[in-house]
This record gives structure tokens, sequence and C-alpha cells, in this order.
């Protein structure tokens, strides 16, 4: 545990919660190691292209204090202004009808990503579409077209954060 402190927050987590095997104890801790992992290199000293993102009058400090998920909200926004799309305002609700991912893949690569399942009418069919379509430009397979209609924003970040750790356009 020791290891993990500055990290992660373990409130109310103890060894105890693993030996004693609580299941929503340890999926919490899962999910933060998780979401650690994949967005690590979300930030301005690995990715120098992500001042692109600063708003008027911020400064490279102000990006810095951002959390990895208000990064990723920015940079879809961006390429999906670029699309001539709405906004998004979160990694949850927003995404659940796979278009703006849809539209985002189309802009980092539009001869691999094309934007045929933009019109489907089954929600489930056009995001297996959007994960077939992911996974031509490499992005690894790490949520299921299921997981992404349902709207879970821990398992929305983790999938946005793959595809701009795969290829972030800027």
């Amino acid at each position: 545990m020791t290891a993990c402190q500055g990290m992660i927050k373990l409130v109310g987590i103890g060894a105890d919660s693993f030996l004693d095997k609580t299941p929503h104890l340890i999926l919490a801790v899962l999910w933060q190691i998780c979401r650690l992992i994949q967005t690590k290199s979300i930030q301005l000293k690995d990715v120098p292209e992500i001042m692109r993102l600063a708003k008027e009058g911020e400064e490279l400090e102000d990006l810095n204090k951002l959390p990895a998920e208000a990064i990723l909200i920015r940079w879809m926004n961006f390429h999906l202004k670029a699309a001539g799309q709405k906004e998004i305002t979160n990694l949850g609700k927003d995404l659940t009808d796979s278009r703006a991912l849809l539209y985002l893949l189309n802009q980092l690569d539009k001869k691999e990503c094309t934007l045929e399942a933009i019109d489907e009418t089954d929600d489930l069919k056009r995001a297996e579409n959007m994960i077939h379509q992911s996974t031509k430009i490499g992005v690894a397979d790490v949520a299921g077209a299921g997981d992404i209609i349902k709207g879970n924003a821990k398992v929305n970040t983790i999938f946005v954060a793959e595809i701009f750790n795969t290829r972030h356009g800027l």
C-alpha cells in the first residue's frame, strides 16, 4: 500500500479490504490503477502539442493543473469542432451514441475511419462499427460496444485515453 501513496486514493481501503476480498473496494483500487496507467502520458511534458488545447488567456501551468479527463474532453472537442460537430461536456452520457467518437476517429484518419455508421439507428451496431474503426488505426481492444453505450464515464475514459495514446492528431 505504501507504494501507492500519493498516486491513488485509499480512503477506507486497507490491507484488510484485500484479505477480506471486499469486491467494491478492490474494484475501486483497480479502477484507479487502470486510470493511472492509461492517462499517465496525457500531460504537457509527454505531449507538448496539448498546449494547442489551451483556452484564451491560459498559461502552461493552468494546463498542467487539469485532470486527464478535462484534457481528453478538450481534445475531443478540438477535433469535433474541426468536424463541425457539437462539443461534448463529459466522457459518460455524451458518448453513448458513439457519434462523437466516430467523428473523432474520422478526424484522426479519414481514410481508415469512415463515417459510414453515423446514420445507423441502432446504438449498439453504431458502437460496434466505431470499435471496428478504432482498431483500424491501432487502438487496443479496451472496451466493447456494449460498454460504450452504457455511458460509464470510467470505461469511456479508458477508451478515449487509449485513442489519444494511439493517435492524438494534435
